[in-house]
């Protein structure tokens, strides 16, 4: 897991919380979701973010539940998969897909950009479109 990841938790691209005010957090994504019915989870999903440190997480929520509370929807929602490993500031959808390849983001973008392609045509066709929207990815 990416330092930062942890440092400033965010939900996984393939997943949409929604919040059920008091009663606890609806988790959606690909081939099932899952209902957190604690009120901890709803009141930590809009810290969720990617840009909420932790200790601002703990602070803000500590008026209302245990630091202990806290931290242990914060390890649940990691434990069962629906928070991100990985800092990649790139697209959701790109984000997504990589999650759901089962990769870091972050690895899969410079993977990609450490790695040389080479076009050839076959026949008669030209392939300089194709390589004009390679170079342009």
């Amino acid at each position: 897991m990416d330092v930062d990841a942890a440092a400033r938790p965010r939900f996984k691209s393939s997943v949409e919380p929604v919040v059920d005010q008091g009663n606890g957090l609806f988790l959606f994504r690909e081939g099932g979701g899952a209902f957190m019915s604690r009120p901890v989870f709803a009141a930590l999903a809009p810290y969720l973010d990617g840009a909420s440190a932790v200790e601002d997480i703990f602070e803000a929520l500590s008026e209302c539940y245990e630091s202990a509370d806290v931290y242990s929807a914060l390890s649940r929602l990691r434990r069962d998969g629906y928070l991100a490993e990985d800092t990649a500031n790139l697209p959701r959808s790109l984000r997504s897909f990589w999650e759901h390849a089962g990769t870091f983001p972050g690895d899969a973008q410079s993977r990609l950009a450490a790695t040389k392609v080479t076009t050839r045509a076959l026949g008669e066709v030209s392939k300089d479109s194709l390589d004009d929207l390679l170079e342009q990815q």
